[in-house]
């Protein structure tokens, strides 16, 4: 069921597997069922993994996270861990998708909104362009670098913390560029009881960065204006050909930290591309995909091919001393001086 087709239909599937471990007691009859031969043992001989398939055509990302949540809600009632809370009347989501729609049919500017519109990616694919691809493997001290530059320097969440990095990358690669266009995926979740909603609610927004002469703002500063952006709901829909001129960023959070009962978020590092050569409709499109705390699967899709076979070589030269930057020198310039 994990590696097969989509589900076709319906929103998702469940499917919970029990693995065993190995202590010597493989005499099991294969034929028995083996959800019956895991409950038979002690319960430190067993894991049980719990997959969730969902139909991306009717669920976005953050769905996953909601059912997960729900599942843990009612094994901590089973267990006994806790009672049953409050019911929460959560909003009717067709009706909110319905709404969704019918203000994007208006005309601009009266169908944008931060939270409340409907935007599909493939309303501004124009542009496309020839690029290269490239896989980029941290080493982990570099990822626990990050993750203290964003807690102890930055005042920020990690989301931030990336967004600030590659900006900082990107920049000292093209230090004469006095703003910067996000392409973000956004979770369009913002309204009472929204955040429990299951189904395709994300949509594409342009965030608009704008900072001035980068050798003169800080690196602190800098995060401080993605930072604010995104609490202040500060982006819009793409334009015709908006999208061609931004970095599309789609960062992949991981359940980390806070999972009650010993659960765990379990990803797959993927592997690198196949291929070397691969366009899209943004200048520079990243894919980062979280599998451990501090491990991250950072996918640089494609990038125009203009700049040259090797500018991803450039690009995470520099993204690396963004990083240190920001842990050790937060208050240094985005783009330091050619004699620093």
């Amino acid at each position: 069921m994990v590696q097969g087709p989509a589900p076709g239909g319906r929103l998702f599937r469940i499917c919970v597997i029990p693995v065993f471990k190995d202590n010597g007691s493989g005499d099991q009859c294969p034929e028995e069922d083996a959800v019956d031969v895991a409950l038979s043992r002690p319960p430190s001989e067993v894991s049980w993994y719990i997959y969730a398939v969902l139909d991306h055509g009717y669920c976005d990302g953050p769905t996953g996270l909601l059912l997960f949540a729900d599942l843990l809600r009612l094994y901590a009632e089973e267990a006994g861990e806790s009672e049953g809370g409050e019911y929460v009347q959560l909003p009717d989501a067709l009706e909110v998708l319905q709404g969704r729609l019918k203000r994007s049919l208006e005309p601009l500017p009266e169908a944008e909104h931060p939270n409340d519109d409907i935007f599909h990616d493939d309303l501004a694919r124009y542009g496309y362009h020839k690029g290269y691809t490239r896989f980029i493997r941290f080493d982990q001290k570099l990822m626990y670098l990050l993750r203290f530059a964003a807690k102890e320097m930055l005042g920020c969440s990690v989301d931030v913390a990336w967004l600030t990095a590659i900006s900082t990358a990107f920049l000292r690669l093209f230090p004469d560029l006095r703003r910067l266009d996000l392409y973000l995926i956004v979770t369009c979740r913002d309204k009472p009881a929204q955040e429990l909603m299951i189904g395709y609610f994300s949509s594409r927004k342009v965030l608009p960065i704008d900072f001035g002469n980068p050798r003169q703002v800080a690196i602190l500063g800098l995060a401080d204006i993605i930072s604010t952006a995104r609490r202040q709901r500060a982006w819009h829909r793409p334009r015709p050909f908006e999208q061609f001129g931004a970095i599309e960023v789609n960062v992949g959070s991981q359940a980390a930290d806070g999972l009650p009962f010993g659960f765990q978020e379990v990803r797959i590092p993927k592997n690198a591309p196949r291929a070397w050569e691969r366009g899209g409709t943004s200048r520079l499109v990243l894919r980062l995909d979280q599998t451990s705390r501090d491990a991250w699967d950072f996918r640089l899709q494609s990038h125009d091919a203009s700049w040259g076979a090797s500018w991803s070589t450039y690009f995470a030269q520099a993204l690396g001393s963004a990083i240190v930057d920001m842990a050790v020198r937060s208050t240094g310039p985005v783009v330091p001086s050619a004699d620093a």
